[in-house]
């Protein structure tokens, strides 16, 4: 692993963890075993050490999820779980509504760029998994893919918040998988119900 790599995985954690205003560039850079001075080689502040690892982990979820959908091997139901899961993977690592909320507050621009990057990887594969399901007659005909983005956008949206995070008290990974299971289960067609993916 790269040496920026493996600060930015270093970062994320304690952001994750410990929350934004928790953390400090002394603790990222020990936790790196590099000097603060390296640290600050290759970014100028915390701040924008957040917004670049924002970056780096869109760019890394987005490789994922597009390799599982361009697989044509996978029927679309097995497509419609498995491009998620890398953004499940993710957010499991995301220690409760509280890191959220500190990024909010403190940086409300990361916390903007988070939500903008969410809905920009997830809105485009669910209408190209909506189409596809379509076509090949496993969800229903009358489905209106953009519809079924916003739907599940929305839900993603509203339950990422970290106060609701808080309120339903489920590790936002399986928050993800049940209200994913919720959306697709309605989008199948009698086919589609019968095949099981």
């Amino acid at each position: 692993m790269e040496q920026k790599d493996r600060i930015y995985e270093t970062a994320f954690q304690l952001f994750t963890q410990v929350g934004y205003s928790g953390v400090t560039m002394d603790q990222i850079a020990r936790n790196c075993g590099i000097g603060k001075a390296t640290l600050y080689k290759y970014f100028p502040s915390k701040e924008q050490m957040l917004l670049d690892c924002i970056d780096y982990f869109t760019e890394k979820l987005g490789a994922e999820m597009e390799s599982i959908l361009a697989n044509p091997d996978l029927s679309p139901q097995r497509k419609a779980t498995g491009f998620i899961a890398p953004v499940v993977r993710f957010v499991s690592q995301i220690h409760g509504g509280a890191a959220l909320q500190d990024i909010r507050r403190n940086v409300p621009e990361a916390y903007e760029k988070i939500d903008r990057n969410r809905r920009r990887l997830i809105f485009a594969n669910i209408v190209r998994i909506v189409e596809e399901g379509r076509k090949s007659g496993m969800f229903r005909q009358n489905l209106n893919s953009t519809l079924v983005a916003h739907v599940l956008i929305g839900a993603i949206s509203h339950l990422a918040c970290p106060e609701i995070l808080e309120e339903i008290g489920l590790p936002s990974g399986k928050l993800l998988k049940e209200t994913l299971s919720v959306v697709w289960e309605g989008c199948l067609s009698e086919k589609g119900r019968g095949n099981g993916g």
